[in-house]
């Protein structure tokens, strides 16, 4: 019970606050009344990669699982290559190809539960 709640809240705090960070910057970009939701939402997925990348480095470094096999670590350290790559993708894709950012994101959540799952 306490890993879960450590796990989760590792991976929550960053989550929230990119969460809260995006919607204010989106907020004194474009004003209260002019308020682009759908561009918010697109740009909150984008910075949710950049918190899965965290969460990947702790599990690496073996901060998270610190009994996890090498198997485990090496794994972690591809998926911390690709949200990042996803990041950076998902960065250009933003206002260009919503399809692409979409994509981005189902699979990033499905290497996030596999990870977890499997892990």
């Amino acid at each position: 019970m306490f890993w879960t709640f450590s796990l989760l809240f590792i991976l929550g705090i960053p989550l929230l606050i990119s969460i809260f960070a995006t919607t204010s910057d989106e907020m004194a970009e474009s004003g209260a009344d002019k308020f682009r939701v759908g561009l918010a939402l697109r740009r909150m997925c984008v910075n949710a990669h950049w918190s899965l990348a965290g969460f990947y480095i702790g599990a690496t470094r073996g901060v998270l699982f610190p009994q996890a096999a090498a198997l485990t670590r090496d794994i972690a350290l591809a998926l911390v290559c690709v949200s990042l790559f996803f990041g950076l993708v998902g960065a250009i894709a933003l206002r260009r190809a919503r399809w692409l950012l979409f994509l981005i994101v189902i699979l990033s959540a499905a290497l996030f539960v596999w990870f977890g799952s499997t892990f």
